[in-house]
C-alpha cells in the first residue's frame, strides 16, 4: 500500500496545573471545585483558537492545543510565517493567563512527519456529526514527540543531572534550528546569526537581505532520552520579529492620527 509522508512542524501546550481542581474533585464536573476550571478556560477561550495563526492547522483535546504546520515543498519563510504568528498566538495564552493569577501554559515544539489514512475530516449520519478525524493529526509522529516530551518534563537532564523543564515557557527542539539552516537560501540573502552570553542565546534571521526576527533563548540545554526520542530543547524566552515591530509601528501612528482629528 503506497501513502505520502509528510513533513511538517508540530507543537504541543496545555495549561498548567489544570488538572489539579478535577482530582480535588475526584473528576466529577458537578463538584463546585471545577468551576475554577471553567471560569479559567473562558478566559483563554479565544487565544487558545488563535486569532493571528488562522493558516496553522490545529486540533483542541480537553485545555490542550496540537498545532500543525506541513513544511514540504513550502518556502522556508512563508513556514517562519506561520511559526510566528503561531508563537504569538502562544505568547497570548500566557499573558491573559498570568493577567489573572493563573500559571499559564507549557509547551514543545519539534519537527517530524505525518501521513493520512483517510481523507475525509468529519464522518456524519443525518447531518449529525459522529466523530471527528482530522487529516493533520490521524498519524503524526512531530505532534507525538511534542506530546510526550511536554507531558515527561521530569525526563530531561542538563549537563548530565536530572532537570524538570518548568514553568510557562515554549521549548523548542534544535531539529528545527537543523531544518531552517538546510533550507535557507543563501542566494537570496537569507542568514541565520547566532551570538552566545553566558545566561542567553541570541537568534538572529534574515530572509532575502532582510533581518526578519530576533530569538532569545536561555544559555541550558534540556537533553531528552526517552521513548524512542533523542534530542534537546532550549527554552524560548523571547521573540521580537519586524512584523510585530511594524504593527506596533502602525498602531502608533494611528493612535497619533485620532489624536489629531480630536484636537
Amino acid at each position: 500500500m503506497e501513502y505520502d509522508i509528510v513533513e511538517c512542524i508540530s507543537c504541543w501546550y496545555d495549561l498548567l496545573g489544570f488538572g489539579t481542581p478535577f482530582i480535588e474533585a475526584e473528576w466529577n464536573l458537578h463538584n463546585e471545585v471545577c468551576s475554577k476550571n471553567y471560569e479559567r478556560i473562558k478566559n483563554v477561550e479565544h487565544k487558545l483558537i488563535g486569532g493571528l495563526s488562522i493558516n496553522v492547522h490545529k486540533l483542541f483535546i480537553n485545555d490542550g492545543v496540537a498545532c500543525n504546520i506541513d513544511t514540504q515543498n513550502e518556502p522556508i519563510h512563508r513556514v517562519a510565517d506561520k511559526l510566528e504568528l503561531l508563537i504569538t498566538d502562544y505568547n497570548a495564552i500566557n499573558y491573559v493567563e498570568k493577567k489573572e493569577g493563573y500559571p499559564g501554559a507549557r509547551g514543545v515544539l519539534t519537527c517530524g512527519y505525518r501521513f493520512a489514512y483517510e481523507s475525509t475530516d468529519v464522518l456524519d449520519n443525518c447531518y449529525e456529526i459522529k466523530y471527528f478525524h482530522p487529516r493533520y493529526f490521524q498519524m503524526n509522529t512531530a505532534y507525538s514527540k511534542a506530546y510526550i516530551m511536554e507531558s515527561n518534563s521530569s525526563k530531561f537532564t542538563v549537563n548530565g543531572a536530572k532537570e524538570k523543564i518548568t514553568n510557562a515557557y515554549l521549548y523548542i527542539d534544535y531539529e528545527l534550528y537543523l531544518y531552517f539552516l538546510k533550507n535557507i537560501n543563501k542566494d537570496q540573502g537569507d542568514k541565520i546569526t547566532i551570538k552566545y552570553e553566558s545566561d542567553k542565546i541570541i537568534v538572529d534571521v534574515y530572509f532575502f537581505s532582510k533581518h526578519y526576527a530576533t530569538l532569545v533563548f536561555e544559555n541550558k540545554r534540556f537533553e531528552f532520552a526517552y521513548a524512542g526520542i533523542k534530542t534537546k530543547l532550549y527554552k524560548l524566552l523571547k521573540m521580537k520579529s519586524e512584523a510585530e515591530l511594524d504593527a506596533i509601528d502602525n498602531a502608533y501612528k494611528h493612535a497619533q492620527m485620532y489624536s489629531k482629528m480630536d484636537e
